[in-house]
């Protein structure tokens, strides 16, 4: 069966799984020049809980079968809106699946809406509700989407570097009044876009309000 080495992410945001096997041990099955089921190639999945998840894979660095004792790669992008938190990953190839694999997933994008009825797990679905949980979830050089609007007058500590967006209202942040540092951006994807980035540790204590700029739609 399938087994997993390492799992490691690469610049670009993609993930390098390494290990053995990855393409099975058959092509799986054909039927002349009517059907081809093949099945050499891996499939990745990832489960937290009852919820499985699938990612897709690329960049085979094979698609030979029996590569017994050969290292295999693949590249993989996780799925669109994947809620942070630790999963237990797997590759599967001919229907045999590795063993599970320990995987701890932080997004460079986590969602918070004020208007949320439940804590929420940081995806665009289910969105963090507390301003201090999205702070944790991001990674530093990360991104905080605000859903909807609202205002927060949470004692909050910003001790890394993100980038915060608004949509479909503005997003006010403490009680006081201190300068941020806001940058207009425009990209292809995303027109016109408005930024808060804090580029250093800069925010701390209950005395702060900060404006998040808005524009007025999801980026979807």
């Amino acid at each position: 069966m399938p087994k997993i080495s390492s799992v490691v992410q690469t610049p670009n945001g993609s993930y390098l799984l390494t290990g053995s096997l990855l393409t099975g041990i058959s092509e799986g099955a054909a039927y002349g020049d009517d059907a081809q089921m093949s099945t050499n190639y891996p499939i990745v999945s990832l489960t937290q809980g009852s919820n499985v998840y699938y990612a897709r894979t690329y960049n085979w660095s094979s698609t030979g079968v029996m590569q017994i004792g050969k290292t295999q790669t693949t590249e993989f992008d996780l799925p669109q809106n994947l809620p942070t938190g630790a999963y237990s990953l797997a590759v599967s190839a001919n229907g045999l699946q590795s063993a599970p694999y320990n995987f701890n997933y932080s997004s460079a994008i986590v969602w918070a809406d004020f208007n949320y009825g439940s804590t929420g797990s940081g995806s665009f679905t289910d969105p963090y509700s507390l301003l201090d949980d999205a702070i944790n979830g991001v990674p530093s050089g990360g991104t905080i989407e605000f859903e909807g609007g609202g205002a927060t007058s949470e004692t909050l500590t910003i001790s890394k570097p993100m980038n915060l967006f608004a949509y479909n209202g503005p997003v006010t942040i403490g009680n006081a009044t201190v300068s941020a540092i806001v940058r207009p951006q425009t990209t292809a994807a995303r027109q016109p876009v408005e930024t808060t980035t804090i580029v250093k540790p800069a925010i701390t204590g209950s005395n702060i309000q900060m404006m998040v700029p808005y524009r007025a739609s999801q980026p979807r």
